[in-house]
């Protein structure tokens, strides 16, 4: 039972990796392709290269690592859960296994909605970021 429920999460963890994947370059040489990958051909991962608009890519860098932050914390929310109802499934009539994965299904379903709440108001602060002209 515990080598199925590893070689899911492992499945889950891998294809999370085919989710995060970056668009393919169309480089016809090496050079082409380093400068790709720098941002310099149009790539979205652009360094911070111009000093006049540090603030706006400042802002931009701190909001992507709270996003990446916030989305690995509901991944780690959603696993829990998966765990509580696995626990939940095969408790076979044990009160006390049943009580355990129903306080850890309570924790975790309240987890993900504290972390969805700041997820969406992230984004809601990003977007008045990007539309503000205090910065542009």
């Amino acid at each position: 039972m515990r080598r199925a429920l590893a070689a899911f999460l492992l499945a889950l963890l891998a294809s999370t990796g085919l989710a995060l994947a970056q668009a393919p370059c169309t480089a016809t040489n090496a050079l082409d392709g380093l400068n790709c990958i720098s941002g310099v051909n149009g790539s979205p991962y652009r360094p911070v290269a111009d000093p006049a608009n540090a603030t706006v890519q400042l802002a931009k860098l701190i909001g992507l690592l709270v996003n990446a932050l916030l989305t690995f914390l509901g991944v780690i929310f959603m696993l829990l859960i998966i765990y509580a109802g696995f626990g939940w499934m095969t408790a076979r009539g044990n009160e006390t296994a049943v009580e355990n994965a129903k306080h850890t299904l309570t924790s975790a379903s309240i987890g993900l909605g504290v972390i969805l709440g700041a997820y969406a108001l992230v984004q809601l602060i990003e977007y008045f970021i990007d539309q503000s002209t205090v910065f542009q």
